[in-house]
């Protein structure tokens, strides 16, 4: 996916940490969070450990190094290409499932005190559902994904998709990537 330049947010900032013949480009939003991070190698450029100071960009054009200031454009234009494919997944599930408050409302009164979020995967980049209950609870929620038919192989195992942790308080937390958190509430959808 190909983006057109994208400028540097007001506020944001790309921090350049020389390290041998490497520079680390860091994207920080407003509040200083790491955005994304980058690499520029400098051969000709060679960082004295301790000495060579840190730099901050508020603004693309401040970066003299035309490479390096290829590098992070590149580095602020793969955050915003990455923010679109996340936004296309949230959207494409709350496309198919149209009635999620309706449902996770359902799930609350079946499963009492179960934790319900949407999760953006930082990898994939998918939006997936996880559930997440503690001792009567749990079993309440265990019961339910199992009730599931899709939830399980012919061989009786969780699909690739769907992982279920048991912790030391307790709590059974259920993550479902984007499209078994779809099927699985398109199924709940239609139980009593």
């Amino acid at each position: 996916m190909t983006t057109p330049a994208q400028a540097l947010p007001a506020r944001w900032t790309i921090r350049l940490h020389n390290a041998h013949n490497l520079t680390i480009l860091t994207l920080h939003d407003e509040y200083d969070t790491v955005r994304g991070t980058d690499y520029h190698g400098l051969a000709a450029h060679r960082a004295v450990p301790g000495k060579t100071p840190d730099r901050i960009v508020r603004a693309l054009h401040e970066i003299d190094n035309a490479k390096l200031r290829a590098t992070a454009q590149r580095l602020i234009n793969t955050y915003f290409e990455r923010v679109a494919i996340a936004q296309a997944n949230s959207d494409s599930l709350s496309n198919n499932v149209p009635d999620w408050a309706d449902l996770t409302a359902r799930l609350h009164l079946a499963v009492p005190g179960c934790r319900i979020e949407a999760h953006v995967d930082p990898d994939s980049l998918t939006v997936g559902l996880i559930l997440a209950a503690t001792g009567i609870a749990a079993g309440q929620l265990l019961a339910l994904i199992t009730s599931w038919p899709a939830a399980t192989t012919s061989e009786d195992t969780l699909q690739y998709g769907i992982d279920l942790a048991l912790d030391d308080t307790a709590t059974l937390t259920a993550s479902l990537d984007q499209t078994h958190s779809r099927d699985f509430l398109t199924w709940y959808r239609n139980q009593p």
